[in-house]
């Protein structure tokens, strides 16, 4: 079961960096050709939002580390 929910967990992650590299680049694109400062300004906030993904990873792959003595 908690394999399960590693993999669910780790898939939904992927799955949210995919999605925000897409947005953030469309965004990006966007507000270039739209010379849209705001867009270009949505677009970092996206790229921030993979960084977030990253740490939540991370968080997974520890959480899901078995015990140890001096982490019970």
């Amino acid at each position: 079961m908690a394999e399960n929910r590693l993999e669910r967990g780790l898939r939904a992650t992927f799955l949210g960096i995919a999605v925000n590299v897409l947005l953030g680049a469309a965004k990006f694109a966007a507000g270039v050709l739209g010379h849209s400062h705001a867009l270009i300004a949505d677009a970092t906030e996206s790229f921030a939002d993979i960084f977030n993904s990253l740490v939540v990873w991370r968080g997974i792959v520890v959480d899901a580390a078995p015990p140890d003595k001096e982490h019970p």
